[in-house]
């Protein structure tokens, strides 16, 4: 029942008692990350909830939850619009995987989709190529004719790069 601004000013002041035990002690790190993420980003402290739910996205793969590393990832896109940052084709690259997983296929295309155009506008040209391959695959579960058209776009970036790890 308490107004917006009230809920925020005490969000940030968890937030910021829970960075300072986050800060002193690796467990408390494992034990704390989830709850400082989420109090950062209801708090409107959009440079540190871009960090946090980034890393507790990332975390919610390696375990396997999938929903969990949708929504985290989702308050990290969140909090980069509010920042004005550019789009990060990692972010997006890790939501898709996440969609991936749990069969969300227009989903994952998107934000596939979406890490190609980031990639692209930051000139990352392995980011290109990692978010082509992973549209390639997507659409392996699909539509072969797709799939190939990606591979082959990705081995021209490869091409196009002179890196022979990436063929």
């Amino acid at each position: 029942q308490l107004l917006a601004r009230e809920r925020r000013v005490l969000h940030r002041m968890l937030a910021e008692a829970l960075e300072q035990l986050y800060r002193s002690s690796p467990t408390l790190q494992e034990v704390y990350l989830e709850d400082l993420a989420y109090h950062c980003y209801e708090a409107g402290m959009w440079e540190q909830a871009l960090v946090y739910t980034q890393e507790v996205g990332e975390k919610a793969l390696t375990l396997y939850a999938q929903q969990a590393a949708i929504e985290h990832f989702t308050r990290a896109v969140d909090a980069e619009h509010h920042l004005f940052a550019p789009l990060s084709p990692r972010l997006y690259l890790a939501r898709g995987q996440a969609y991936e997983t749990m069969g969300e296929f227009e989903s994952a295309l998107n934000d596939y989709k979406l890490a190609l155009e980031a990639a692209r506008m930051a000139q990352d040209h392995l980011m290109e190529w990692q978010s082509i391959i992973a549209i390639g695959f997507l659409w392996t579960g699909h539509d072969y004719e797709q799939a190939g058209d990606w591979f082959r776009q990705a081995s021209k970036l490869a091409e196009r790069l002179a890196d022979p790890s990436l063929h």
